[in-house]
């Protein structure tokens, strides 16, 4: 019998710190919890994704340089609304649009999924271990087809 708990537990979303490769699979730690192994016949997919900001808090994030303007501008002279204006709305731009963020995902037959949060200066780094990890698996179901 499918219950509630077994479907959350199928699509379970679990956090890592590190990743350790092994001879038949990868080893997550996830800080102060135990280590997870994980083997690459249990191993459905791994990829890298990339997350932006949410549209409406892009949106606030926009609009609140627009308030502080309209407020300097009903208080203050025009030589402080230029200031203003340059100080607050160009870095919020910038900001927004360039903020993003990668995870690094593995995700289990099972349909368990552990991601890890990955910077954008360590992205090539993770896509190195990720093309290793992805060789490895592939060299298993190789080695299982070719014995079966």
């Amino acid at each position: 019998m499918i219950t509630i708990s077994t479907i959350r537990k199928a699509f379970a979303l679990h956090q890592f710190n590190t990743l350790t490769l092994v001879n038949n699979g990868v080893i997550l730690n996830s800080g102060k919890k135990s280590e997870k192994e994980i083997l690459y016949s249990e191993l459905d997919k791994i990829y890298i994704k990339r997350n932006n900001l949410n549209p409406i808090i892009e949106l606030m994030l926009i609009s609140l340089p627009f308030l502080l303007i309209y407020i300097v501008l009903q208080y203050a002279p025009f030589e402080m609304l230029i200031i203003a204006s340059f100080f607050s709305i160009f870095p919020v731009f910038i900001a927004v649009h360039n903020y993003k963020w990668y995870v690094l995902k593995l995700r289990l037959k099972d349909g368990t999924t552990h991601c890890k949060r990955v910077s954008l200066h360590l992205k090539s780094e993770s896509v190195s271990i990720m093309d290793k990890v992805y060789c490895e698996h592939l060299h298993y179901q190789a080695n299982r087809l070719m014995s079966a």
